[in-house]
């Protein structure tokens, strides 16, 4: 009795054994068909295994410390949250994702999921259209809706002289 009790429990443990690699199974197959591609599906899967986690659903409504990824697309009041309509330049985002993102397991995400993302986060903020692809050439020319309200301080255009601070002229 003893032994069928044995084989009993080899069989469960065998059971729950099977199933737990198939679940792991699937989730790993889940995780490389998320790869990005030029579809925003694929894209938003990635944004939704890589970044909801922490910045929220469509990029609302982040976890606490930190900030969403979807804000406003003007900055006249200085308190306005600085998300991505903020940056100056679309190349930016994808900078800052690939230094830094997923927060996790910084600088994993490959190129072809960076452009992804990138895309994914601009349509999502409505600065790009959904049929656009981000590319290497296509990401710098995206015209971001504050890049024109950024002070470009240039000393040589207003006279600024460190060693002459008397207001002397030159």
């Amino acid at each position: 009795m003893t032994q069928d009790k044995t084989e009993h429990h080899v069989m469960f443990a065998s059971t729950i054994l099977l199933v737990l690699f198939t679940g792991l199974t699937l989730f790993v197959v889940s995780i490389v068909r998320a790869s990005p591609g030029p579809d925003s599906a694929a894209s938003s899967a990635t944004f939704r295994t890589k970044c909801a986690m922490c910045h929220g659903e469509n990029g609302v409504n982040p976890k606490p410390g930190f900030v969403p990824m979807v804000g406003p697309s003007r900055f006249d009041r200085i308190d306005t949250m600085k998300t991505v309509p903020y940056y100056k330049y679309a190349t930016t985002l994808f900078d800052v994702m690939r230094r830094s993102m997923p927060y996790q397991m910084p600088k994993t995400l490959t190129n072809d999921e960076l452009y992804a993302l990138s895309a994914y986060i601009l349509v999502l903020n409505k600065i790009i259209g959904e049929d656009e692809v981000m590319d290497a050439k296509s990401l710098p020319r995206v015209k971001m809706p504050n890049r024109d309200n950024f002070i470009v301080w240039d000393p040589d255009k207003i006279g600024y002289d460190p060693l002459r601070m008397d207001g002397a002229p030159r």
